[in-house]
């Protein structure tokens, strides 16, 4: 990280981002690195990104990026060196607010999306010694044999 400081006091471009965006894309090539030079076999060698692939950043961190709620269909998150920057809400405010890190993407029509990761609450099972046949799939992220759905 002391070279991207380095860097950031020598290069205009490079200071006129963010610098937590910047630290993360970091941590996400080394930790890439480092997995492929324990173990080759299991992961392949890191690739680079071309302008042309999709493009994201993401932001980790309290001090990163702030919410608020504008009203019952409409938030904000601050986007270091962007402002204020407004998406739809398509889950309930407090599992949005309780966002520890978020995710912006372009898709090819060039619009921005915001994805905020949230942790799944623990599902309770009844140790009946049932068996249960489970299918993975896009609507339904779990679907059990015995006709219990889990959404993600």
């Amino acid at each position: 990280m002391r070279q991207l400081t380095e860097l950031r006091a020598e290069v205009d471009w490079l200071r006129a981002g963010c610098q937590a965006a910047q630290q993360r894309a970091l941590r996400i090539v080394d930790t890439a690195y480092a997995n492929w030079w324990k173990n080759p076999s299991h992961f392949r060698r890191p690739t680079f990104r071309s302008k042309f692939d999709a493009q994201g950043f993401g932001l980790a961190g309290a001090n990163n990026f702030n919410l608020r709620q504008v009203n019952a269909k409409w938030g904000e998150v601050r986007v270091p060196k962007v402002g204020w920057v407004r998406f739809r809400l398509t889950r309930p405010w407090p599992e949005v607010s309780a966002a520890k890190s978020c995710r912006f993407t372009l898709d090819p029509s060039g619009r921005w999306h915001v994805s905020f990761p949230s942790a799944q609450p623990p599902i309770d099972r009844a140790a009946t010694g049932a068996v249960v046949g489970i299918d993975r799939g896009v609507a339904n992220t779990l679907a059990a044999s015995n006709e219990v759905m889990h959404h993600a």
